[in-house]
């Protein structure tokens, strides 16, 4: 799961401006890990993402997709699974907010909606100019999931997050984005409650207007004990964002 947007400044029809912006990233990762440190797949995936949000309003759409290297298809794991997420991101009273609802396509793909998930979503957030090239944003984020289908509990689940990102504009083609987080899992999904810290770090070069090559590195785990086998994880990978 990703998060796609940290809005800073109020979204509104400018001269010359596209009147809908698309962008897709692809990336290889060595594997999935939830946003609470759960492993989904501890095996290679390529993850995919495409948002189209039309300017003026704010109004986005969302499709990601995560693809099992080793058994792609409509298979029987987590390392196979869409989601779709449909939004808002904009400004009010100078408070950069994202909400909107996620649909998620889970074991088995395309056997809606049993076994899937729905997830409303609200972000509040605030970017501050600090030096030149550098802007922080501190975030926090509320999830709520519920199961598409009946009333199963391990569908369920709360997370809140707190965190800070930074954005590093090295040069006119290199940046580098940070984020630190602290996650209250509210014992979602059929994982025990806890407390997750994570930080994550994306340098990136632009190769042309709209090409970008990416790399992440990526550790989280829990703060607090567990015994639903969370402990420390790193991610890494790399992959390509385009920009229509």
């Amino acid at each position: 799961m990703v998060y796609f947007f940290a809005v800073g400044e109020s979204i509104a029809a400018v001269p010359g401006r596209p009147l809908f912006e698309i962008i897709f990233s692809t990336r290889v990762l060595n594997q999935y890990v939830g946003d609470t440190g759960v492993v989904f797949y501890n095996r290679p995936v390529s993850q995919n993402d495409l948002t189209i949000t039309h300017v003026p309003s704010g109004i986005y759409l969302d499709f990601w997709q995560s693809i099992s290297l080793s058994h792609s298809g409509r298979s029987t794991n987590f390392g196979n699974e869409i989601e779709y997420y449909a939004g808002w991101a904009g400004e009010i009273a100078g408070i950069g907010v994202d909400a909107g609802v996620a649909y998620f396509d889970l074991i088995t793909l395309f056997n809606m909606p049993g076994g899937d998930v729905i997830q409303p979503y609200i972000e509040l957030n605030k970017k501050f100019d600090v030096a030149e090239g550098h802007t922080l944003t501190p975030y926090v984020r509320a999830e709520y999931g519920l199961p598409a289908k009946g009333n199963a509990r391990e569908l369920k689940g709360l997370y809140v997050h707190a965190g800070l990102n930074h954005d590093w504009q090295m040069s006119k083609d290199v940046s580098v984005s940070q984020k630190a987080a602290i996650i209250f899992d509210d014992g979602a999904y059929g994982a025990d409650r806890a407390w997750v810290g994570a930080y994550e770090i994306s340098p990136s070069h632009r190769i042309t207007d709209w090409l970008s090559f990416d790399l992440s590195g990526k550790i989280i785990g829990p703060l607090t004990n567990v015994t639903d086998g969370r402990k420390m994880e790193l991610i890494g990978g790399g992959g390509f964002s385009v920009n229509f």
